[in-house]
């Protein structure tokens, strides 16, 4: 299908980042959290990527061509019921049936197909609502972190300055 393989790559580019010895980035110094960074930006480039396939200008003359294809299906089906209507023998309009059918069924393909791609880009949304609220999760951590700290400090600077 063409369809990154986000995961594979996510934990791929954490191990090899968690491995080493130092980061890149002067601000995140710990390995395991520009892990999940570097994880993130490559989860928003494999959805970017696949979001390029549909608005890229290739992606939506492929659109396009799709809806032409269904038209097309939709008024071969019409023209052969129209046709099937002058029928005389029973013979000619079983035809015609099985030529209905085949329609049909390449519209339900299409349809599949379709809604296969709609699959693919819910998970692509979902892995990206999953980073959001894992980087909510770290900044509500580091929060915690810094009103903990900020508290001993104060509790820290009134017992050297006698006031209780």
């Amino acid at each position: 299908m063409g369809v990154p393989n986000a995961p594979q790559a996510r934990t791929t580019i954490q191990e090899e980042v968690s491995n080493a010895p130092e980061t890149p980035d002067l601000f995140i110094t710990n390995p395991e959290l520009y892990s999940v960074e570097i994880g993130n930006l490559s989860d928003r480039a494999a959805t970017s990527l696949s979001s390029q396939t549909l608005l890229s200008d290739e992606g939506q003359q492929a659109i396009q061509n799709e809806i032409d294809q269904s038209s097309e299906a939709v008024q071969s089906i019409l023209n052969t019921s129209d046709e099937a209507q002058g029928y005389d023998s029973t013979q000619d309009v079983v035809k015609a049936l099985a030529r209905i059918n085949a329609g049909q069924s390449v519209m339900a393909v299409m349809s599949q197909v379709a809604s296969l791609r709609n699959r693919t880009d819910t998970q692509f949304t979902n892995l990206n609502l999953a980073n959001i609220s894992r980087s909510i999760d770290q900044q509500n951590r580091d929060h915690q972190a810094n009103s903990t700290v900020d508290g001993f400090f104060l509790l820290n600077l009134t017992a050297q300055s006698n006031l209780f």
